[in-house]
C-alpha cells in the first residue's frame, strides 16, 4: 500500500486527489453563488468536500428550492464520468435515496440537482446527541442498507458511505445522499442473493472516499465491490452506537493501516449497555474480508431484525407453575441419584441444581420447552452463565435446606420423600418463582 501524506481523517478525499489547498477553503468566496446554472438560480452554498459544492438553489421552472451539486476541480474526463454516472443514478427512485433530478453542464460547468431535504445530516445528529439508542441506530443502518441494496441492483457501489452523507428529514426519514464516489459496475449489476459476476466489481488503483469510513480493499486500492459499502455502513453504526468510528489515526495512512491491519475495539467495552446481538451484527459488518461480510444486502436486512430487542408477553404465574412443577420433579429424581452416589443429598441437589442453570443458559429446561418458555435478562437477552446458575441455586434452595436437616437428622425413606413434597409444594406457591426473578435479575416470557 503507497505511503500517504498526512491528511484529515475525515476528509472528503485523500491527499492523493489532484486537488490543491485552495479548492478544500470553505470561507473562500464563491464565484458560483448568484449565477444561473440552466434554469436554476444559486443561491447560496451549503456545503463543500474535495469533489464537488453543494448549494441551495431555485428552479425557475418549476419555481421551487433545489439542492445543486457541482463538480470542482476535476479533468474533462472526470466530467464527463461524473455527468454519465450521475444519469445512471437520476434512474434511481427509492424512498431511501435523495433522488436526483436533473443533470447538466453550463459554461463548463458540470452539476446536478437534488430535492432539498429539510433536517440535518446524521453527522450532525451525532454531533448534538452523543450517540443514537439501539432502535435508532438499527433504523438508520436498516434504511441506508435498503438504500444500498435500490442502488446495488441498478449497477452502482456508493463508496462513500458516512455519517454526513446520511440525512435525516423533518418527518424522520432517512436518506442516503452524494453518490460523488459513487461507480458503475462495469457489467451485470450485482444479485440480491450476494453472487457477484467478475465484471461487477470498480477498478482497482484509485483510492477513493473517506479515510475513516473506507473498507479494507478501499485501503489497498483494489477492486471492490457492494461489500465495501457493506463495511462503510458498519463503521457508521459503530459510530452511532459508541459515539467514535473504529479507527482514529492522526492522519490518513496511519488509518488506513488500522483498516487493514488491526481490530476494532469490541463496541460493548466503549458501550456496556450493548446487546450481543447488535455488537456481533457491528463486527460482522466491519470483517476485514469481505467474504466474511454479508453476501447480499437482504441477508444484512435480515441481521438487522434479528438484531433488535424483541417485545415478548411476559409468562404468567400459572404457566410458570407448571413449568417449575416439572423441572423441579425431575431435578429432584436426578438430585436424589446423585445424593445416593455422593453419600450426601445437599450435594446431589447443588450439583444437580449447577447443571440445571447451565442447560438453562445453553438450551432450555424440559418445563420451560414444554411450556414454550424462554429466560432473559432485562434486555430480552439469554442470562449471562452466572445469572443462569443463580436461578437454578435459588430454585432448589427449600429442597437444599430441607436435604441438609435430613442430613443432619440422618432421616430417611418414607419422611424424606413426604417432606420433599410439601417443600417442593411450597415452593411453587410461595417465593421460588418471584425469587429467581429478583435475585437473578431474569424473567420469563412467552417464545
Amino acid at each position: 500500500m503507497p505511503e500517504l501524506a498526512v491528511a484529515d481523517p475525515h476528509a472528503e478525499t485523500l491527499p492523493s486527489d489532484p486537488l490543491d489547498s485552495a479548492t478544500r477553503e470553505r470561507d473562500e468566496p464563491d464565484a458560483l453563488v448568484g449565477r444561473t446554472l440552466g434554469h436554476f438560480r444559486v443561491d447560496a452554498r451549503v456545503g463543500r468536500g474535495g469533489m464537488g459544492a453543494v448549494y441551495r438553489a431555485w428552479d425557475a421552472s418549476l419555481e421551487r428550492a433545489v439542492a445543486l451539486k457541482v463538480l470542482i476541480g476535476e479533468s474533462a474526463a472526470a466530467r464527463d464520468r461524473f455527468l454519465r454516472e450521475a444519469r445512471v443514478q437520476a434512474k434511481l427512485r427509492h424512498p431511501n435515496v435523495v433522488p436526483i433530478h436533473y443533470v447538466g453542464e453550463d459554461g463548463g460547468v458540470s452539476f446536478l440537482v437534488m430535492d432539498i431535504v429539510e433536517g440535518e445530516s446524521l453527522s450532525g445528529v451525532l454531533a448534538r446527541e452523543g450517540v443514537l439508542s439501539e432502535s435508532r441506530a438499527l433504523d438508520v443502518a436498516d434504511a441506508i442498507a435498503a438504500a444500498l441494496d435500490a442502488g446495488s441492483a441498478a449497477g452502482l457501489v456508493h463508496r462513500d458511505v458516512k455519517p454526513s452523507n446520511i440525512l435525516v428529514d423533518r418527518d424522520g426519514r432517512i436518506m442516503l445522499a452524494d453518490f460523488g464516489l459513487a461507480k458503475t459496475i462495469d457489467h451485470a449489476p450485482i444479485a440480491r442473493d450476494g453472487a457477484a459476476p467478475s465484471g461487477a466489481l470498480t477498478h482497482a488503483g484509485a483510492i477513493l472516499g473517506t479515510p475513516a469510513y473506507l473498507a479494507p480493499e478501499q485501503a489497498r486500492g483494489d477492486a471492490v465491490d457492494f461489500r465495501a459499502d457493506v463495511y462503510s455502513l458498519g463503521v457508521t453504526l459503530y459510530e452511532a452506537l459508541t459515539g467514535q468510528p473504529p479507527f482514529t489515526g492522526e492522519n490518513a495512512s496511519a488509518l488506513l493501516r488500522q483498516h487493514v491491519n488491526e481490530a476494532p475495539i469490541a463496541p460493548r467495552v466503549l458501550a456496556p449497555k450493548l446487546r450481543p446481538a447488535v455488537e456481533s451484527l457491528v463486527m460482522r459488518l466491519l470483517a476485514k474480508s469481505p467474504d466474511a461480510r454479508f453476501a447480499s444486502y437482504a441477508e444484512l436486512r435480515a441481521a438487522i431484525a434479528g438484531a433488535r430487542e424483541k417485545p415478548s408477553a411476559p409468562a404468567t404465574f400459572f404457566v410458570r407453575a407448571v413449568a417449575f412443577a416439572i423441572d423441579l420433579a425431575m431435578l429432584g429424581v436426578y438430585a436424589a441419584i446423585l445424593g445416593k452416589i455422593f453419600h450426601l443429598a445437599v450435594l446431589g441437589w447443588l450439583v444437580a441444581a449447577l447443571q440445571f442453570g447451565a442447560l438453562e443458559r445453553a438450551w432450555s429446561t424440559p418445563g420451560k420447552k414444554l411450556m414454550r418458555l424462554r429466560v432473559v435478562d432485562e434486555r430480552g437477552d439469554p442470562p449471562s452463565w452466572s445469572r443462569a446458575l443463580l436461578r437454578s441455586v435459588v430454585r432448589v434452595s427449600g429442597p437444599i435446606l430441607i436435604a441438609a436437616d435430613l442430613d443432619v437428622l440422618g432421616t430417611t425413606g418414607a419422611a424424606e420423600s413426604i417432606v420433599f413434597v410439601v417443600a417442593l409444594g411450597s415452593w411453587i406457591v410461595a417465593l421460588a418463582l418471584a425469587a429467581q426473578d429478583r435475585i437473578a435479575r431474569t424473567r420469563e416470557v412467552f417464545v
